[in-house]
């Protein structure tokens, strides 16, 4: 018996923005795609599933992933990029991930977090109007390391994305767990 496979056939592209560089503007394309990529995985997470972690000490929960994303992002272009002072407040919980003294931020809504990536991604694109693709190329230095700002930009793309595999895998065991 041969089985047929029915494929259901999808266009995707990017969406370019107008008032920005050729090659800002494709950076910034791939930043919102990557973006969409998530808010789509968080559709349907509740609270429960936000604070959610097979191993509080060692297994970061979505919540705290959706923070450290957003909080990554922001050090990156304000600190590194634009050499401002880092802000500790609530975005300690967010980049001490993968050490010893992990953090779990929780019962704080899904409405939080997407305020602090919108918050997040909103100077992200206005620090973005001011990119030119000749700026891409400068060299910037953080405590000893240098970077582009190409590389840090092709950086964060990588970040959010495997992020998102993370928080893919976790709605994944979450739903498994209740079954």
């Amino acid at each position: 018996m041969i089985r047929k496979r029915y494929i259901s056939m999808v266009h995707k592209e990017l969406t370019y923005n107008i008032g920005y560089s050729p090659k800002v503007s494709s950076y910034l394309a791939m930043f919102e795609n990557n973006r969409e990529r998530l808010f789509h995985q968080l559709k349907d997470v509740t609270d429960q599933m936000l604070d959610y972690t097979p191993n509080d000490k060692t297994v970061e929960t979505i919540g705290t992933l959706l923070l450290h994303i957003a909080a990554t992002e922001k050090d990156w272009i304000s600190v590194v990029i634009d050499n401002q002072e880092p802000d500790n407040g609530i975005w300690k919980y967010a980049i001490a991930t993968r050490f010893d003294d992990l953090k779990q931020l929780k019962e704080k809504g899904l409405q939080f977090y997407l305020d602090k990536l919108n918050e997040t991604r909103e100077k992200t694109v206005n620090r973005f109007r001011r990119f030119t693709d000749e700026e891409l190329k400068e060299v910037v230095t953080y405590t000893s390391d240098t970077f582009t700002i190409e590389w840090i930009l092709f950086h964060l793309i990588n970040h959010e994305a495997m992020h998102l595999g993370q928080i893919s895998l976790l709605n994944k065991v979450h739903k498994l767990k209740k079954i």
